[in-house]
């Protein structure tokens, strides 16, 4: 396809959105599906992504104005290819020689599906990223202002409340800005008249119950201490970069405010009748293992252990140019301990949600009708908590075996990826390569092994960290959303409060 012939189909697909022609989309989806599979890797590949993406959206704002019912549904085609076409357009190596416009749209364009679906931790990175490549990108930036105000309904904690309608106010004055720039030159007048109105009542609203001169100030949110320790400083540097606190101000940067675990459950209601609840100690327990397991990574990667604890361990050599020592190990150790968060993820909600899987649950499962593991339980499937449902668009992060059975779609092209790995930690052997041994067709012919770099096991382990923290976040929204919904149940009911046990 030449540039002029990808130019035009762009265009066709834009069209074909504007004038709401399902049957068009899904003419160019159908033709072009499978032709961009046979690309090797280019400019054209990532780009046909792109524009396929933009016609599953398309699909989808058309289904959903002729049925608004269906907004709510957990499972539906048309976003899971949108982020699997979109996700596949990052990933290429071409993503970069892309026009500034189209990198930025991408990802505005994955950020603004993924905070539709209830991952707004996820989609604020994706704006930030889009806005680093252009800062002047006003849709990246306006889309961040919403996703703030969003962020700022899902969080319990009333004092965070406040910074992020104040980060929401920047973007969307400055959103605001642009769009008067636009409107003075004429350019599309009609639409961006609109989106002014649209941002100008989100700015009136945030007005109307944050005082003007603090939304006119400069956040103050590095007086905060690292500690006192130089070991401690680093370890919270390292943290707060990587994003890994349990903290929503970490999703706001890297600033010292953030240097500290402070999330836990809402406040609870509970039927007098069934006394204190238990799921404090779940939580309470899943927090103290995903700190234990990031510091563990960290230890691995930055925090060299003394040769002392293995210097008289006398291993063969096996010429076979693999690493073995103490701090892989950890790292090891830590990308397992991550991974079984998920699963006591899917206790928690298994029993929070009364449903009727009893022990044989996973991540995976726990959506599902126990009655008929094709549908989605009725008790999820339409229900309107954003949180909840960020939470199951993270398990369509993950992968299993038994998938080709599910009806839930894997939406992250790396997910078999990191099951393999994690399967192989877990039940058979993995080695730990110092370089990529791929490039010089060096194969292992054991079939219960696998290998991979250090650099690839250190950054696997950090996205899951980063996916378990996201994943922790959206768990305890879903029970503040949910107990809030109790207070209007009609019965006898008594609060809960939840007291700190120790501040670190």
């Amino acid at each position: 396809m030449t540039p002029q012939q990808l130019s035009e189909l762009g265009l066709i697909v834009d069209r074909a959105c504007d004038l709401g022609d399902e049957q068009e989309l899904l003419i160019i989806i159908a033709i072009n599906s499978e032709y961009v599979e046979t690309l090797n890797g280019s400019i054209e590949k990532a780009t046909l992504y792109y524009f396929l993406a933009n016609a599953w959206s398309g699909l989808r704002t058309i289904r959903h104005y002729k049925d608004k019912s269906s907004i709510w549904n957990y499972e539906q085609d048309e976003i899971n290819h949108e982020i699997i076409y979109l996700r596949k357009a990052k990933k290429e190596k071409s993503f970069l020689e892309l026009p500034v416009e189209y990198q930025c749209s991408i990802l505005t364009n994955l950020a603004n599906i993924f905070s539709h679906a209830g991952r707004t931790v996820y989609a604020l990175r994706l704006y930030t990223q889009a806005l680093k490549i252009e800062k002047n990108f006003f849709m990246a930036r306006a889309n961040r202002g919403l996703c703030y105000l969003s962020y700022l309904r899902l969080d319990y904690d009333e004092s965070h409340k406040i910074f992020f309608a104040k980060l929401a106010y920047d973007d969307l004055i400055q959103a605001s800005k642009y769009i008067d720039l636009y409107i003075k030159n004429g350019i599309h007048v009609e639409y961006h008249s609109d989106l002014k109105a649209q941002f100008n009542a989100e700015i009136q609203g945030i007005e109307a119950h944050v005082q003007k001169d603090f939304l006119l100030t400069n956040l103050e949110l590095d007086k905060f201490s690292f500690g006192k320790l130089q070991e401690e400083q680093d370890y919270r540097r390292w943290g707060l970069s990587n994003c890994l606190f349990l903290s929503s101000m970490n999703d706001i940067g890297n600033h010292s405010i953030a240097v500290h675990d402070p999330l836990n459950l809402p406040n609870l209601f509970s039927d007098i009748d069934s006394g204190f609840q238990k799921y404090i100690t779940y939580f309470n327990q899943m927090k103290q293992e995903y700190i234990t397991y990031r510091h563990l990574l960290y230890e691995g990667i930055r925090e060299k252990t003394n040769k002392l604890y293995d210097q008289n361990t006398a291993l063969t050599d096996d010429y076979d140019y693999n690493l073995y020592d103490i701090d892989t190990e950890k790292i090891k150790l830590a990308f397992r301990g991550f991974y079984s968060i998920f699963d006591k993820i899917a206790y928690f909600l298994n029993e929070y949600f009364d449903l009727p899987h009893g022990e044989k649950i996973d991540f995976r499962t726990v959506w599902k009708d126990s009655s008929n593991y094709k549908k989605l339980n009725p008790k999820f499937d339409g229900l309107s908590n954003l949180a909840l449902r960020g939470l199951y668009f993270i398990s369509k992060d993950l992968f299993s075996p038994k998938d080709n059975k599910s009806f839930i779609t894997v939406v992250e092209p790396e997910s078999e990826k990191i099951n393999d790995i994690r399967n192989h930690l877990e039940h058979k052997f993995i080695n730990i390569k110092l370089i990529d041994v791929s490039e010089y067709q060096i194969e292992d012919k054991r079939e219960q092994s696998k290998q991979i770099t250090r650099d690839e096991l250190e950054n696997k382990t950090l996205h899951l960290a980063r996916l378990v923290r996201e994943a922790m976040l959206y768990l305890s929204f879903t029970v503040h959303i949910e107990e809030d919904n109790n207070r209007s149940t009609h019965g006898k009911y008594m609060s809960i409060v939840l007291e700190t046990l120790r501040s670190r």
